[in-house]
């Protein structure tokens, strides 16, 4: 209903939440398609929130598909894109968890 009418950042947020409930519902491949859809549209619609929100989920994604390295990458890349003190919160607990696991490029 969003993307019908034109509602960019709406239609972003229930993809990226999509990807959420995906990663914790063990479709992990599925979050991670979804998340790249999320950071595509938000590209072309100059939307950061949703795109570091898509990025922080991959980076869960990854984390759970012990993909250590695409994770840290996709949590560099939303906490560069930090907008809010929850982001900070949400991304920054990602490398923490990363950090746990020893993952070499945090």
């Amino acid at each position: 209903m969003h993307r019908a009418h034109g509602h960019h950042a709406a239609h972003l947020t229930c993809l990226f939440q999509l990807a959420m409930a995906q990663t914790y519902d063990g479709r992990r491949d599925d979050a991670l398609k979804a998340c790249a859809r999320v950071v595509e549209m938000a590209g072309q619609h100059g939307e950061r929130w949703n795109k570091a929100s898509a990025l922080w989920v991959s980076g869960l994604a990854h984390f759970h598909l012990g993909r250590l390295g695409s994770a840290v990458d996709a949590a560099n890349g939303a906490l560069e894109r930090i907008l809010d003190t929850l982001g900070v919160h949400s991304r920054t607990q990602v490398v923490s968890w990363l950090h746990t696991h020893e993952a070499p490029r945090v």
